[in-house]
């Protein structure tokens, strides 16, 4: 049996506390796992294992990654009772942390524009993260961050069709046509959008 998203999610706002790393209760766990399951650093003695794991701390764009894999790690598991699983709170504050430690980090801002889509329901704050990362990836080469950019523009897609703003909809589908010829799934969202547009 599945738990539902919606009843894992509080909405609850990130505490002023936590936007502080060392009062952040949170990142240290899965970190910590990481290095456990690292045969790479398993044959260090203690001392040499203390320095990579403190050169690491040190390293706010690792923690981040860390932070983000953490996040969605949680969003996708299962469990027959709702006290098996983390709160999809700690999803969002991981998050959020990911963009207070590294704000020039892309994927925290699109996964909090998913987060906020998916299992929010709230279209419009979603687009704000998703408007967000694409000014950051903006400031790249395209084809570094083609697959992100994708995805920035499948949510903005996603949420002005929420919105019932179909001819935002169709800009944005626009240009990932012309990011990705031939894209199976922009195809298929071309699909929908088309069953809106016929709809209204």
């Amino acid at each position: 049996m599945m738990i539902s998203k919606q009843w894992r999610y509080s909405g609850k706002l990130i505490p002023a506390s936590l936007k502080r790393v060392e009062n952040y209760p949170y990142y240290r766990q899965p970190i910590e796992n990481l290095f456990k399951s690292q045969s790479s650093i398993s044959h260090l003695n203690q001392n040499n294992r203390k320095e990579v794991k403190n050169s690491f701390y040190q390293n706010p764009e690792l923690i981040s990654h860390v932070l983000v894999n953490f996040a969605k790690h949680i969003q996708i598991l299962e469990g027959e009772s709702l006290s098996q699983l983390p709160s999809l709170d700690i999803a969002k504050y991981s998050l959020e942390m990911a963009c207070n430690l590294s704000p020039d980090l892309i994927e925290p801002y699109l996964e909090l524009g998913y987060f906020e889509y998916a299992v929010c329901d709230r279209a419009r704050e979603a687009l704000e993260y998703f408007n967000i990362a694409s000014e950051k990836i903006a400031q790249h080469p395209i084809d570094k961050y083609r697959r992100e950019l994708k995805q920035i523009l499948i949510g903005k897609i996603k949420c002005y069709i929420d919105l019932n703003n179909y001819d935002r909809a169709r800009e944005e589908l626009e240009k990932a046509q012309t990011l990705c010829p031939d894209d199976s799934q922009l195809e298929i969202l071309e699909y929908e959008l088309e069953e809106y547009e016929y709809d209204s």
